[in-house]
């Protein structure tokens, strides 16, 4: 759970360097998700209009924007006291292909070191029709990737020299590569029918790859 300041944390409180006038990084619809600590579990990041939220297991709480991308919790119970000053912060990262990835929690407990809170993708269930879609032979730079179905759900790529990758569905047309953190595949469905191309985003850049013409 997350700690209350003690009283002998007070002169710590009382010095705020936080810069004034600075803005988030993304839009607070951004940073709604899941996040999970083997320290704490998961806590999941709700967001409300422009406000953001946190739910741990016990508790809600708002999260007021400090500088960057950084927050503080304040309980909603009884109500939001504003002039809340603890110590607790939550400072949200950005991974390389520009999305939130994770946030480290500082003044968690007793702990001198913040805990790191790593993104959970929330994985979406497609049937085989709902794959088929994204199935064929894509070329990129003159080389054949192969997309497909096995076990009747599960999305599959195959790129010439590397194994076989095991997709999740995250999104719409958007899904993740099992066992390679930071590795993701969108499609293009201009129709909804059949995928035109897919764009492989990964940390050193993004590549496209179009429908192989019969």
């Amino acid at each position: 759970m997350i700690r209350k300041a003690r009283k002998d944390e007070e002169s710590v409180q009382s010095v705020d360097l936080e810069k004034k006038g600075t803005r988030p990084s993304h839009a607070a619809a951004d940073y709604a998700g899941n996040f999970h600590s083997g320290a704490f579990g998961t806590f999941q990041v709700l967001v409300k209009g422009d406000s953001l939220f946190l739910q741990t297991r016990r508790e809600k709480f708002w999260l007021r924007h400090k500088q960057y991308d950084v927050f503080q919790p304040i309980s909603i119970r009884p109500k939001i006291d504003t002039t809340d000053k603890g110590s607790i912060r939550l400072q949200f990262q950005t991974g390389v292909t520009g999305d939130i990835e994770s946030f480290l929690g500082y003044g968690l407990e007793a702990a001198d070191k913040p805990f790191t809170f790593t993104r959970v993708p929330v994985v979406q269930q497609l049937t085989a029709d709902d794959l088929k879609k994204y199935t064929g032979e894509f070329l990129l730079a003159g080389m054949t990737i192969k997309s497909y179905i096995k076990n009747d759900h599960t999305l599959y790529l195959f790129v010439p020299g590397q194994p076989e990758y095991e997709l999740a569905s995250t999104g719409k047309d958007q899904f993740k590569l099992i066992k390679l953190d930071g590795y993701s595949a969108r499609f293009e469905v201009p129709d909804g029918k059949e995928a035109v191309s897919v764009t492989f985003i990964q940390p050193n850049g993004n590549f496209k790859a179009v429908r192989k013409t019969k």
